[in-house]
């Protein structure tokens, strides 16, 4: 890496996704007190100028620097191909026309929208996918995940396209897109505030990949718990899961920072005691349910915890 003209040797964190890297720099190296600044990285013997800003969520105490490439979705071709994709185009659209249940022939014609421009075409893209999800019935979970996939990519490219960089993406609101699962969150590196509310999601697959989140809502979907890996969300301290599946306390011991947790609507809250059970594994909850919970009793143990 080139910093202000000095060149500095530095050894990629493996554990990290490869959209986005982080790179560890002291106070020393950094140009300036700025949140963000532009370095070159060589690759071998490529050069790439990226931005890199300030990484909240690190273990090295805010030293830690993120920074990567813009999104890069879809795929390009060269006029002849484009012209050769556009013709087959024209003849799916003519037999579906004839044909409008033909499920081969909506998925091919959705490719085909795909490959020539799937930006431009995402609202005809996103219709065919709902199309297939009610002539297929048995490959409808598949279709539903799919269409989490190009909505997510739709949505992060709009976002940059905004002219933000990749790095400086702080807050994203997906709430009700219809989403069957997680895609992309290695591009939410640096999100601080996430709204999933009103989903199909089943389980916040990956969701580990958001080290500087601060704020979680998810509400309104079909969550039975946190997935394996939530534990690295070291900043996170607010998560509301209401109205989810949330049956065993033990299901949320892996967010154990938290200090303001959400979960009205979720079975486990029609148990006896759940309260305690639920203090019992965050040791940090200062608020449960908007009710604010009474540090003096819980010192005494779960069993005696009260709200007030």
């Amino acid at each position: 890496m080139v910093v202000a003209e000095s060149p500095v040797l530095l050894t990629e964190k493996s554990d990290w996704p490869k959209s986005l890297w982080r790179f560890p720099l002291s106070d020393d190296v950094i140009p300036s007190n700025e949140g963000a600044f532009t370095v070159t990285v060589v690759f071998g013997e490529s050069r790439e100028v990226v931005s890199l800003c300030r990484c909240e969520g690190e273990e090295e105490e805010g030293r830690c620097w993120v920074g990567g490439r813009g999104p890069v979705f879809g795929s390009t071709h060269t006029a002849a191909t484009s012209s050769v994709l556009a013709a087959e185009l024209d003849s799916c659209k003519e037999l579906l026309e004839m044909e409008p249940d033909n499920k081969w022939c909506i998925l091919t014609t959705l490719l085909l929208l795909q490959a020539l421009d799937w930006l431009a075409n995402s609202t005809q893209i996103g219709d065919m996918f709902r199309r297939l999800c009610e002539v297929d019935h048995y490959r409808q979970g598949y279709y539903q995940d799919m269409l989490s996939r190009f909505t997510i990519e739709c949505l992060v490219m709009g976002v940059f396209q905004d002219g933000l960089s990749p790095v400086s993406l702080s807050s994203l609101d997906l709430s009700g897109k219809g989403l069957s699962r997680l895609y992309h969150t290695d591009y939410m590196l640096t999100i601080r505030t996430l709204n999933i509310s009103n989903n199909q999601l089943c389980s916040l697959n990956h969701i580990e990949n958001l080290v500087s989140l601060e704020t979680l809502v998810a509400d309104n979907n079909q969550l039975q718990g946190l997935p394996p890996g939530t534990e690295k969300l070291q900043m996170l301290k607010v998560l509301s899961i209401r109205n989810n599946q949330v049956a065993d306390p033990r299901q949320l011991h892996c967010v154990k920072v938290v200090k303001v947790l959400r979960l009205q609507g979720n079975p486990l809250c029609d148990s006896q005691g759940w309260e305690g059970l639920v203090t019992k594994e965050l040791t940090f909850l200062e608020q449960l349910n908007d009710l604010t919970i009474s540090p003096e009793l819980q010192l005494q143990g779960p069993e005696n915890i009260l709200l007030k």
